[in-house]
């Protein structure tokens, strides 16, 4: 279904429980709201540059594609049980997006983080997000993020930095800070504890 380049103010797929294919993008900025909820066979979709500010594809099982780009959104749920399977995903320009739900926030991390926002952080439960990606229970809290320069962690512990490569920049043991101020700004991973298990997104400003 192809309903891209309007000034559609709505669409309502409510009905369409065999849709797999939806283009509604670059409607002129129109377009608020998008409920998929009944649309469980929905494969792909494209909703960029409209007005949205929520966006549920958590019921989307099927989705290998998902662009939601240049819209306004303040939350976004891609907790659908199938992010291993989305081959391209995008939703970067979102400027007050701060929390994207996902699977699986270590491997959208690493699959998923050029095409996000700065800004973004992704999280297996947004509604207790807090410092870190996947703060949840006991883990440990990493503030402040983003950074000018230092990273005060709530436990000691082993730490690694590495960029977007993979490559590791800095590593400290049994510590509860870690100075970056040297590293330009971007987009770090941190990991922390026991064999490294935990993955963190830093942001130097």
């Amino acid at each position: 279904m192809n309903c891209s380049w309007n000034q559609l103010t709505s669409v309502d797929v409510s009905t369409n429980t065999a849709l797999t294919n939806l283009d509604c993008s670059y409607n002129q900025n129109q377009l608020t709201s998008l409920d998929l909820s009944s649309c469980t066979a929905l494969n792909i979709l494209h909703c960029h540059v409209n007005q949205l500010t929520s966006l549920n594809v958590s019921a989307n099982t099927a989705l290998t594609q998902c662009f939601c780009s240049d819209n306004q959104l303040t939350s976004l749920n891609v907790n659908n049980g199938n992010n291993n399977n989305m081959v391209s995903f995008g939703a970067n320009n979102n400027p007050n997006l701060s929390c994207i739900e996902v699977d699986n926030a270590a491997w959208s991390n690493t699959n998923w983080a050029f095409n996000i926002d700065p800004t973004a952080s992704f999280s297996e439960n947004c509604s207790g997000a807090g410092l870190s990606d996947n703060n949840e229970g006991n883990e440990p809290m990493f503030y402040p993020n983003p950074t000018t320069g230092n990273i005060y962690i709530s436990e000691p512990g082993n730490i690694t930095l590495s960029d977007f490569s993979g490559k590791l920049l800095l590593e400290e043991k049994n510590t509860k800070q870690l100075d970056i101020s040297s590293l330009p700004v971007g987009i770090y991973f941190l990991r922390f504890g026991e064999n490294n298990q935990q993955l963190f997104k830093v942001i130097k400003e």
